[in-house]
C-alpha cells in the first residue's frame, strides 16, 4: 500500500469511530430521559399501540426504559397459572403500576393480567 492509501484508511477509521461515539452518546442520552417503568415509578397508560421496534418498548410511540420488559415477557393471568407472553396481548389496554411496587398490571376487556418486573429483570439477564 502507498503512504496517500494508508492515510486515507486512517482518515476514515477515524471518522468512523467518531460517527459511532456520536451515535451511541445520543442513544444512551435518550435512554437515560425515556419514561421509566421499574419499581419506583407509577404508570397509569391507555395503551393504543405498542411495538418492540429495536429492543424498545415503544407504547402509544413513545420508548420507555423498560428494563427488561420485551415481547417474549411471561405475562400472568390473574386467578389462573396461565401464562402469555406480552405480544400476544393486542391493543387496546390499560396499563398501569402503583409507585414502589413490583406489579405491572394490564387490564383488557374485563381480564386481568399482571407481571412481576423483578422476576422479569431476572428472566431477561
Amino acid at each position: 500500500m502507498n503512504t496517500k492509501g494508508i492515510i486515507i484508511f486512517i482518515g476514515f477509521a477515524i471518522l468512523g469511530i467518531v460517527f459511532l461515539f456520536i451515535n451511541l452518546s445520543k442513544d444512551n442520552k435518550v435512554r437515560q430521559t425515556a419514561p421509566k417503568i421499574n419499581y419506583d415509578t407509577a404508570i397509569n397508560i391507555y395503551v393504543n399501540t405498542v411495538s418492540f421496534e429495536r429492543n424498545g418498548f415503544f407504547i402509544n410511540d413513545i420508548d420507555y426504559n423498560s428494563y427488561g420488559i420485551s415481547s417474549y415477557s411471561r405475562i400472568h393471568l390473574y386467578e389462573s397459572k396461565n401464562i402469555v407472553t406480552l405480544n400476544k396481548i393486542k391493543p387496546p389496554y390499560h396499563l398501569y403500576k402503583k409507585e414502589n411496587n413490583d406489579t405491572l398490571n394490564i387490564d383488557k376487556k374485563n381480564i386481568r393480567y399482571y407481571l412481576k418486573l423483578k422476576e422479569e429483570i431476572n428472566y431477561a439477564n
